[in-house]
């Protein structure tokens, strides 16, 4: 679909075979997004400045995947307050998508979302009631277009060795879910140069490698959670310049 604003208002997308791309502007209200193993429906921003509008649930099922793609951004919409993305797992993938994060306009993750690639993702603006997996080895963004909250309910797990940076802006990182790392020898970082990272009751859980908790600029708050380290990994909450303020009891376990 190319050169027309493209609006699916309830509607169903089909892929049996091959790609359905959306290269330019485009609103999706309560779609389902269905793709057959080996089809993809795209969201990429080939043409450039697009932005894709999203409102009600989106949902979808199928062996192959709806890729939420590089360059393409989503952006508030005139009515409503946001949208869900409820996807099963392993069929929604992002690869450079801009999410976008208004105090009036919020996207909720409350199934399955896939961070694919090596390139460094976009702004990663949401709200995650479900789970979202780093499979790829680029690093997630939280940047001036709003803010990461990883709910109660809310798993942030890395694969990989990728890590959560900013290039500023008025960005906050909260956690009041579990970020764990399950693949990756290495260091994930998780550090928000900006507003800063917040972890509200939220709990920590390193399987491989090390999750590193950094912020030059403000330090972090931090509320305890339950923590989980495997022999063999490390969980460093008082890296770089950073420094703390919190409250909670550190009760840990591995």
């Amino acid at each position: 679909v190319t050169s027309i604003s493209y609006q699916d208002l309830g509607g169903t997308i089909d892929a049996q075979t091959g790609t359905i791309d959306f290269p330019s502007a485009a609103l999706f209200q309560g779609t389902t997004f269905n793709a057959a193993t080996g089809a993809i429906i795209s969201l990429d921003d080939s043409n450039g400045g697009a932005s894709y509008e999203f409102a009600d649930t989106l949902s979808g099922s199928g062996g192959g995947h709806v890729v939420f793609a590089n360059n393409g951004a989503s952006t508030p919409l005139s009515y409503g307050t946001g949208a869900v993305l409820d996807f099963p797992e392993g069929f929604a993938q992002v690869t450079g998508f801009i999410f976008q994060y208004f105090a009036s306009y919020q996207i909720i993750n409350e199934d399955y979302l896939d961070y694919t690639g090596s390139a460094q993702h976009n702004d990663m603006g949401l709200i995650n009631q479900g789970t979202i997996t780093v499979s790829g080895t680029g690093n997630l963004d939280v940047d001036s277009n709003g803010a990461f909250d990883n709910a109660a309910t809310g798993i942030l797990d890395f694969e990989t060795d990728a890590g959560v940076t900013s290039e500023g802006g008025n960005t906050a990182f909260t956690n009041a879910g579990l970020i764990e790392k399950t693949g990756g020898t290495g260091v994930s970082i998780i550090g928000i140069a900006a507003i800063g990272f917040d972890n509200d009751g939220g709990g920590f859980d390193v399987e491989s490698g090390t999750i590193s908790l950094q912020n030059g600029q403000n330090g972090f708050a931090y509320t305890a959670g339950p923590i989980t380290v495997a022999a063999g990994s490390t969980l460093d909450i008082n890296a770089g310049s950073s420094s703390i303020n919190g409250s909670g009891t550190f009760t840990s376990t591995g």
